[in-house]
């Protein structure tokens, strides 16, 4: 039986030397990293699967399914799926109907894009959360993947969106963790050393950090964890496909009624934007004075 592969929430320490509370604002959605309403983020790879030996991994037999991945599946057996345009292709279908005041925007030119995804088998799957994605180094990475699924690219485009792992949700959830066992578990299955595990996978998070919905088993972000990982035998459920929760939630933070504040990252757009719109119309001053200068000269 082959055993699922789970994703991290990417931060990168440079960012973050010395995080505040402010800075762990987790929530089914962080707050701080929303991106700003009324913008659009480009995507564009860094590479191709087959560079980065990344491959489609099926669905078990038992799983539900979304109607996307079954044709995917179908593809790979046909030798025709086109990994990168199946991810635009989930993205488009999935995310984009559902996001009123922010669209994803797939480009060829990954030096336009803010969300830079590469394939590489050898280093996990995983995202940068949300707005944070737009100081990684142009030159790095903000999304990885090391296998395709569908529900993996709705999961990591979660991420993208500032949505954070369901399981670490303060509100409603109360998993009474095995620690040794699931030390074992995630050490075994991932290798994971107890740090690792500590801060992806037991961490919560105060509830007056957070923004969104109460605990829900069903969302893409939850994965799955077997009962005997925990102390009163209740384990959790690996979902494939966004629950109506997700759907509402990712809407809600998405609407233009929105409450979650992106204020300190649209101030420093705006700022950034009205310098290079100043620079280009003195530019365009000087180049037009230029050339008035030079016909007078010569007439």
């Amino acid at each position: 039986m082959s055993v699922q592969k789970i994703c991290v929430e990417k931060n990168y320490p440079e960012l973050h030397k010395n995080p505040s509370e402010k800075e762990k604002d987790f929530a089914a959605f962080l707050r701080s990293r929303v991106w700003p309403l009324g913008t659009s983020q480009n995507v564009a790879f860094m590479n191709t699967p087959e560079e980065g030996g990344v491959i489609l991994v099926p669905a078990p037999a038992n799983a539900r399914k979304s109607p996307l991945q079954i044709k995917y599946e179908g593809l790979q057996r046909e030798g025709k799926l086109d990994i990168k345009k199946a991810i635009q292709e989930i993205v488009e279908t999935e995310y984009n109907p559902i996001l009123d005041r922010f669209k994803f925007v797939f480009v060829d030119d990954v030096n336009k894009a803010n969300i830079r995804i590469k394939f590489d088998k050898a280093q996990g799957s995983y995202s940068v959360i949300g707005r944070e994605a737009a100081k990684v180094p142009k030159n790095q990475p903000t999304m990885n993947f090391a296998w395709f699924d569908v529900g993996t690219v709705l999961h990591e485009f979660g991420h993208a969106l500032g949505l954070i792992h369901e399981h670490q949700n303060p509100k409603g959830n109360d998993i009474k963790w095995n620690v040794s066992a699931l030390n074992s578990y995630m050490k075994t299955t991932q290798g994971w050393d107890s740090q690792q595990v500590n801060d992806q996978v037991i961490q919560k998070y105060k509830r007056n950090q957070i923004n969104g919905s109460n605990f829900d088993p069903d969302s893409i972000m939850l994965y799955f964890y077997p009962a005997d990982l925990t102390e009163n035998n209740v384990g959790t459920t690996q979902n494939r496909v966004l629950s109506e929760t997700d759907k509402k939630t990712i809407a809600d933070a998405y609407s233009a009624d929105s409450t979650v504040d992106t204020g300190s990252f649209r101030v420093s757009w705006i700022k950034e934007h009205l310098v290079l719109l100043i620079t280009s119309t003195i530019l365009a001053v000087i180049l037009v004075t230029i050339a008035w200068m030079k016909a007078k000269s010569a007439s």
